[in-house]
């Protein structure tokens, strides 16, 4: 029954994002995508309910799914500016897959059986998130100038959910959930900031955000499991550095 949930959803979505790609060309028929969008949100949270209401699932679960609901969000925002067909191709190949694994996921903690594959699913989509929306946020910045404390202050609510979804997930070191969270979303936030002020194109500020947010997200996951491992740390600094340098070294000043 769930596998065909699953399919049902992944259809879902690439025929969402299908229909809506004309209509967010034309401003003519911007009525077309508030009601498309209505309804995809609408369906989804239709299956909130039925799991959480219906078949009384919670705990795990609504983590994971406030996670993927974000993700759904950011893809929304992000598809709005993409023009390339291109990327727009691999945004839907990308989209079937997370959705693929997110409703095993799904399944998984529903059966109560989470494990390491459902954790790093989880991970692996607030990552593709924190792309997606940052690319969005960066796009309203670059094309109508949105003011900057507005800019930080959607990256500050998304890092703060995003985060305490992420590191409140089975933490061995409860003690210090908070602490982490509060760190990480406002390091993140300050650099979202500082991201502002580069002369670069929303693509390059959002590969920047990304890997940032990886490198704490990872250390403070890796942290409150007590599980740190210095050597890993500093090569995953030093490849971070060098990505950073490639794409300052590479990428277009606009």
């Amino acid at each position: 029954m769930f596998y065909l949930i699953n399919l049902f959803f992944i259809g879902f979505n690439f025929l969402y994002f299908y229909l809506i790609n004309n209509s967010i060309l034309n401003p003519n028929l911007i009525k077309v995508f508030i009601i498309l969008t209505g309804i995809y949100l609408f369906v989804y949270l239709v299956f909130f309910v039925f799991c959480v209401f219906i078949l009384k699932i919670k705990g795990k679960f609504l983590k994971s799914f406030f996670l993927y609901f974000l993700y759904i969000l950011s893809s929304i925002l992000f598809f709005i500016f993409i023009r390339s067909e291109n990327i727009k191709l691999i945004f839907y190949i990308v989209n079937a897959v997370l959705t693929f694994f997110n409703f095993l996921s799904f399944k998984s903690k529903i059966a109560e059986k989470d494990n390491f594959f459902t954790l790093e699913t989880n991970y692996f989509t607030f990552l593709v998130s924190i792309f997606l929306f940052s690319s969005s946020v960066f796009s309203l910045y670059v094309f109508i100038g949105m003011a900057r404390w507005l800019i930080v202050l959607f990256f500050f609510i998304y890092f703060l959910i995003s985060y305490y979804l992420i590191y409140s997930t089975e933490p061995e070191n409860r003690g210090n959930v908070s602490r982490y969270i509060f760190v990480s979303f406002l390091t993140s936030t300050e650099f979202s900031l500082i991201l502002t002020y580069l002369p670069y194109s929303y693509y390059v500020r959002a590969i920047f955000m990304l890997l940032f947010t990886f490198f704490i997200s990872n250390f403070g996951k890796e942290s409150l499991q007590n599980d740190v491992d210095r050597k890993y740390f500093r090569k995953v600094f030093l490849f971070v550095m060098i990505l950073v340098v490639i794409i300052l070294s590479t990428a277009k000043i606009i």
